[in-house]
């Protein structure tokens, strides 16, 4: 039973990260708030499967964000290299 538990957790944060990275593919930048009310993600731990993409191989750049009320938080968005013109060459 504990390892049907583990491989239904590990599918579930996999399905997550796929849609996490089709998302900051696109050029988004995520918050904790984003991945949780996006319901192709449903995710209460960005941060970590923020960590499942890096281990991946993917730099993912943090920003730290400050709400109008004052309240700071994390937006996450994957790196890029763009040139002279504007065009990305390559998504690290």
């Amino acid at each position: 039973p504990h390892e049907t538990w583990h491989n239904f957790r590990r599918d579930e944060n996999m399905s997550q990260v796929d849609a996490i990275l089709n998302r900051l593919s696109r050029g988004d930048a995520l918050s904790a708030l984003d991945a949780l009310n996006d319901p192709d993600i449903r995710c209460m731990r960005l941060s970590a499967r923020i960590g499942d993409i890096e281990r991946m191989g993917y730099v993912i750049e943090k920003m730290t964000v400050e709400s109008p009320e004052g309240k700071r938080y994390a937006r996450y968005k994957l790196a890029r290299r763009i040139d002279t013109n504007g065009q990305v060459l390559l998504t690290i």
